[in-house]
């Protein structure tokens, strides 16, 4: 049995109108790509605008409630200045964590210096500023 075997001069040609097919496939494919991208940039975009006129209507209920009731302001815990709080609280923050910190703890052995022992945990240092009025968080 002989296999007739084309060589490579003897290829089928594409037909006549190949190359313009595939140029318009590509062309058609690249259009509804475009299509599809537009779409979702045009949902990103409303999604942004939402998320903009969303955080400017919380802001404004915000400022009212402050505006209207005291009580429920400090509920909120907002503060009417922004940044850190005024060096007269750290002062006093720092002052209450020495405090708790020195109570339970051992000097220094030969008490040659300054020197405080404390087996406390910050867990415990958080719990005692809770106590004390004081509201922190842990952050790494």
């Amino acid at each position: 049995m002989v296999q007739h075997m084309r060589s490579s001069a003897e290829k089928i040609p594409p037909p006549e109108n190949f190359a313009s097919e595939q140029c318009s496939n590509s062309k058609t494919r690249r259009r509804s790509e475009k299509i599809v991208l537009e779409k979702n940039l045009k949902k990103l975009e409303e999604g942004r605008q939402r998320q903009i006129s969303y955080r400017q209507r919380q802001k404004r209920n915000r400022e009212e409630i402050i505006e209207n009731d005291p009580v429920k302001a400090t509920k909120l815990r907002c503060h009417q200045t922004v940044g850190r709080p005024p060096l007269e609280d750290q002062d006093q923050v720092i002052k209450a964590i020495v405090d708790i910190a020195q109570y339970g703890a051992a000097a220094q052995e030969k008490r040659r210096f300054d020197e405080l022992r404390t087996v406390k945990t910050l867990d415990d240092m958080v719990e005692k500023l809770k106590e004390l009025g004081y509201t922190m968080s842990r952050s790494r």
